[in-house]
């Protein structure tokens, strides 16, 4: 929106929050974007203090937003307000809505909030998954409040710019006569050059790109690879095989009839693309895999429109929602040993999209005779089944090979006399 803005004439001001987990690096961010919105941060502590955190218990307000009250931003932003005329001030989430006051007191602009999730209903769904009693009832007062807070502030704005229409829906309900739209951030797949590499393809692919999910208790997060047909500007048709953990997880949503929120990573550190790819036990992270293979922990940021972290490293972000129920055509798409035939398959509907200047976009050129994947799927298999020989078997296995020129259909190994 901001950058549409500015591309429409419109002069923009952006204040912002610097924090520990979101630290403000005017380095990261291109010149004429710092330029153009004249962008500024104010550092606000957002730790989790343990003494403020159980005396909010007897309170009955919300100690996520009590966090964002900060004297400092509360000053800066009244100065800005007094020394310049604004027609619009947009809140960047409900955790803003506490300068209300401030900005009706010293500006006449209208103000919008930009609501990026349903707050409340997020850590509902983490009270609800959780069991231990104590963490439960914690969880339940936090989850009120924030409801509590987050509803009452639907009449305090003059509109509200949701990122989903079904988000949209479900303030019409608590807004009154405030206006409600939807609008996703600046999404246009079509933008990016992705590939149509033979004729016989189903249309343009993502080909290697990390899937960022997690499961509806929010205790596990799980990083997985699977293609993406391009349908339009704003959706992929994930590839999601029927007995991958990714398919197991959606179903967890699906049959609550509900949205999985997900994040799509291409490009960055290669660490992160192989930590995915490993067939790994349900519940480990494949960031901390990820980070073990390059020897340092990977530096992780937490995505625009949900709460899913992505590598910082990251060339390109798709942000957004696998929908209940939904699915489109894909394929056909050339296989290790076959052209995949054109089959129903999930659908991932893109809310945002961040990148870096002038991104780098990875893909895989299937259908070839030795392709990046077969030779990366070679090295983890060869080394998954000398693991399995080795601690199941008396084998004495010296090493295992899966040749890409066999399509990964013939295995050699060479084993010590037992």
């Amino acid at each position: 929106l901001i950058e549409g803005l500015v591309e429409q004439g419109h002069s923009v001001k952006v204040l912002t929050v610097s924090s520990y987990k979101y630290p403000f690096d005017p380095s990261e961010i291109p010149v004429d974007y710092l330029e153009s919105t004249l962008i500024e941060a104010v550092e606000v502590d957002l730790h989790v203090r343990p003494l403020p955190a159980f005396l909010n218990l007897f309170t009955r307000k919300s100690y996520h937003v009590e966090r964002f009250i900060n004297k400092s931003f509360r000053k800066r932003l009244i100065r800005i307000l007094s020394e310049q005329e604004f027609d619009i001030v947009q809140l960047e989430t409900v955790f803003m809505a506490p300068y209300i006051p401030d900005i009706r007191k010293h500006s006449r602009a209208k103000i919008v909030l930009r609501a990026h999730n349903i707050e409340h209903l997020i850590w509902k769904r983490i009270h609800d998954n959780t069991r231990w009693v104590p963490k439960k009832a914690y969880l339940r007062h936090l989850w009120k409040t924030l409801k509590n807070f987050e509803l009452s502030t639907l009449s305090r704005v003059d509109g509200i710019a949701a990122i989903t229409k079904k988000d949209a829906n479900f303030f019409r309900q608590y807004a009154g006569t405030v206006p409600v739209i939807d609008v996703s951030f600046g999404v246009d797949l079509s933008a990016f050059p992705w590939p149509h590499l033979y004729a016989r393809d189903g249309g343009r692919y993502m080909t290697a790109g990390v899937i960022i999910v997690q499961n509806r208790a929010g205790t596990w997060v799980n990083w997985s690879v699977c293609r993406g047909l391009i349908n339009g500007r704003d959706k992929l048709v994930l590839n999601i095989t029927p007995d991958s953990h990714l398919a197991r997880l959606h179903r967890e949503y699906e049959e609550k009839g509900e949205p999985m929120p997900a994040s799509i990573v291409l490009g960055g550190d290669p660490a992160c693309f192989i930590a995915a790819a490993l067939n790994v036990p349900w519940g480990m992270s494949e960031a901390a895999i990820a980070g073990g293979l390059k020897g340092n922990p990977v530096a992780l940021v937490r995505s625009e429109t949900n709460s899913l972290l992505v590598p910082a490293g990251a060339e390109v972000v798709l942000e957004g929602e696998i929908l209940p129920g939904e699915r489109l055509p894909e394929g056909p798409f050339p296989e290790y040993v076959r052209y995949a035939p054109s089959q129903l398959r999930p659908v991932f509907f893109v809310r945002a999209i961040t990148h870096r200047k002038n991104p780098i976009i990875p893909f895989v050129a299937e259908g070839v005779k030795v392709s990046d994947s077969m030779a990366l799927r070679s090295v983890l298999i060869s080394l998954e089944l000398m693991d399995k020989l080795r601690r199941q078997t008396q084998l004495k296995v010296r090493w295992i090979n899966l040749p890409v020129e066999a399509k990964l259909g013939l295995c050699v190994a060479a084993c010590d006399p037992v």
